[in-house]
């Protein structure tokens, strides 16, 4: 009992000797004194005898949004400012933070990226660890007056232009990442076509380069920045960058936004078929094309890559289902199956009726080296082997081949046109071309 009453009385002098002789005026906020009130310590028979003061609750006499330290208070939770500790949420919710002792703004151009997703705000990219806003771009749209494509009356001659060869998913030829951009995507042409130096869209397998293909705070490389494409990108006798991720040599990066490195009409390695570019051109007279799926083993060996297959028939499989998620994604657009206006045709009849129904016939086909797989030294290349393939790929609806292109193959010799070409056959077939009269 004597213990007790020694710790109560120790206890008062305590608090006599902090507290203020009376609440002080204008206590609480920033730069203030905490706020203290009155209190009873002990009561008898409802009497108070032994009187006393606190720090007033419920964040020991301090306003919401201040921290209490030594008896002041100072605000808490806005830009670098201390996290508040004795309410929540530690920061403010008037915009995004980092939460590490200090509320550290984050997420907008030139600030440090967040914790949380999206780590940037939309148009932004991350450099270094730092949001870099990368511009934005809104859908395009068709800058022609044509209204609604009008449809032909049915066996008459159907007018038109055609585009008899195409590569419009080239993005997924060459291992996937050689060839940058979307021809679509569901958050729009922003995503379709970012910049294509670094990405976080997809991992990166190495390729034939000098510099670094990773950045923790980069993502991986693409095609580089500038200075990345000086150091690999040389460019050989033969006008051809064989160790550049891109092919292509040094080029600006920027894609949506500024668009400023790409598309132009120059380049091999950025997608120029953008969905909502190819309706303008639809819009415009284009009645049918031809979708040829695309592949070179050797330059998919030495380009970064999204998967390890470089295998010619693996990367057409993967842009032939491109050209159905396509069909598919238009038809979403326009409200269900067989409503939009981009339709794989499989005959001259069905092609016929699309375009008499205004809208565009599209036929697929291949143009690779070794069709099938079948090189030169191939010893299963046999008959039924091939009639299976082509009965295989004529229901996936491919209905234009080319047996043979820049390689020898089983079916036949490739044309002997470039010395790079004669070359590039021996590291894919094992043998340098063999012409004969």
């Amino acid at each position: 009992m004597k213990r007790a009453t020694t710790l109560v009385c120790a206890l008062v002098v305590v608090l006599s000797l902090v507290a203020p002789a009376r609440p002080a005026e204008g206590c609480g906020a920033d730069g203030d004194w905490a706020c203290w009130e009155k209190i009873c310590l002990v009561r008898i028979f409802g009497k108070c005898v032994v009187p006393g003061w606190r720090l007033k609750p419920p964040n020991l006499g301090c306003n919401p949004r201040t921290n209490h330290i030594f008896l002041k208070c100072y605000s808490c939770g806005g830009a670098w400012q201390p996290v508040c500790v004795l309410d929540q949420p530690w920061c403010n919710t008037d915009r995004r933070y980092t939460p590490a002792v200090l509320c550290i703004p984050c997420g907008k151009n030139g600030e440090p990226i967040c914790l949380s997703s999206p780590v940037c705000d939309p148009y932004n990219r991350i450099v270094y660890g730092i949001c870099s806003y990368s511009g934005h771009s809104e859908e395009p749209w068709c800058n022609c007056d044509v209204g609604t494509v009008p449809t032909q009356p049915s066996g008459e001659p159907v007018r038109g232009f055609a585009d008899i060869h195409m590569h419009q998913f080239s993005n997924l030829a060459l291992g996937g990442a050689a060839f940058w951009g979307d021809t679509h995507h569901s958050g729009g042409i922003d995503k379709a076509l970012p910049w294509c130096d670094w990405t976080w869209k997809f991992p990166i397998l190495p390729g034939l380069s000098l510099s670094p293909d990773f950045h923790p705070t980069l993502g991986f490389k693409a095609h580089g920045t500038v200075a990345h494409q000086w150091v690999d990108c040389p460019i050989d006798d033969f006008g051809i960058s064989v160790s550049c991720n891109s092919h292509e040599g040094v080029h600006a990066v920027s894609g949506t936004g500024p668009f400023e490195g790409w598309p132009k009409w120059s380049t091999t390695t950025h997608q120029q078929m953008y969905y909502k570019w190819l309706e303008r051109a639809y819009k415009g007279g284009l009645r049918l094309f031809v979708q040829l799926a695309v592949n070179n083993e050797l330059a998919c060996l030495i380009s970064g890559k999204r998967w390890l297959h470089c295998n010619d028939m693996y990367n057409i499989d993967k842009q032939i289902d491109g050209a159905y998620s396509l069909e598919a994604f238009i038809d979403a657009k326009a409200g269900g199956p067989g409503k939009g206006w981009y339709r794989i045709v499989t005959s001259p009849g069905e092609a016929r009726q699309v375009i008499e129904d205004g809208k565009l016939a599209v036929v697929l086909g291949i143009e690779t080296d070794t069709l099938f797989g079948c090189k030169p030294l191939s010893d299963g290349c046999t008959e039924d082997y091939i009639q299976e393939q082509v009965e295989k790929y004529y229901c996936k609806g491919v209905r234009h081949v080319f047996p043979v292109h820049l390689y020898d193959n089983k079916f036949a010799g490739s044309a002997l046109y470039n010395d790079f070409w004669t070359i590039a056959n021996f590291f894919v077939t094992f043998g340098l071309m063999d012409p004969w009269d």
